[in-house]
């Protein structure tokens, strides 16, 4: 089955877009159906609410913060 489901995947990109917008759709609701949600620990509840809190407070990084800490992983 497994076999039969990788080459069916290989052949998606030649089928009619909107019968990959199908397929797409059916698939992420098998999935949606089949995968239980993912459960967050204590900690990461507490860095979303942490985060939202900053996010509710106006608490953002500035341009030139960003522009240096992607000038510091790129460079």
């Amino acid at each position: 089955m497994k076999k039969m489901l990788e080459l069916l995947v290989e052949r998606l990109p030649d089928w009619p877009e909107k019968a990959q917008e199908e397929a797409l759709r059916r698939l992420a609701e098998i999935e949606r159906a089949q995968v239980p949600p993912y459960r967050l620990t204590s900690a990461e509840r507490t860095a979303v609410d942490e985060a939202l809190a900053e996010v509710e407070a106006g608490d953002f990084v500035g341009d030139a913060e960003i522009r240096a800490l992607f000038d510091r992983y790129t460079s």
